[in-house]
């Protein structure tokens, strides 16, 4: 599966050869990564089918979030 994501969709896997993008939407933590993928991931986050649609709207949340968190401690300073 080149697209998954958790089963509480709150994280958004992109498989690219032997690494994954992983989007994190938790407002708690919104992160974008890069790493090595594990298949183990998958089965530890009881993971599901996702397309390529999905993620690139977790994608583009996460960047607006962390986009306007960047925004506000510049502004802050």
């Amino acid at each position: 599966m080149e697209f998954f994501k958790s089963k509480g969709g709150g994280q958004f896997f992109k498989r690219v050869g032997d690494r994954v993008v992983i989007v994190c939407k938790y407002g708690f933590n919104p992160s974008i990564e890069v790493t090595t993928y594990d298949p183990k991931l998958q089965v530890a986050l009881a993971c599901q089918d996702s397309d390529a649609a999905e993620f690139a709207q977790a994608y583009a949340e996460v960047l607006d979030k962390l986009a306007s968190y960047f925004d506000s401690l510049i502004a802050a300073a």
